[in-house]
């Protein structure tokens, strides 16, 4: 794996880490919401979650969540401005090295 891969993944596994809240290597519909706040009506976030859940069981495994960042990550870096997407503060830190609380 090259470095900028090995980036992309830890990356992902501060932000996966971020969401889920409760610790337990899912992330809920709840937990999900919870995060995101009001950042999308209620209807497209049922939408995002049923296209995140490929295998339906209500959560989200970290093998999901990377599938879905993998789709969106194009979109994202194009449009992130735009949409004023911002990383959690928790994966800033852990990519400029301040993994400490």
């Amino acid at each position: 794996m090259d470095h900028d891969k090995k980036l992309l993944a830890k990356g992902l596994e501060v932000e996966f880490k971020t969401i889920d809240a409760d610790k337990n290597g899912f992330i809920s519909k709840d937990v999900l919401h919870k995060f995101m706040g009001d950042r999308v009506s209620k209807q497209d976030f049922n939408l995002m979650f049923a296209a995140i859940d490929i295998d339906h069981s209500g959560s989200i495994d970290f093998a999901e969540f990377c599938a879905f960042m993998s789709q969106i990550g194009a979109i994202l870096t194009k449009e992130e401005e735009k949409a004023g997407y911002k990383p959690s503060v928790a994966a800033k830190d852990e990519e400029a090295g301040n993994d400490e609380p």
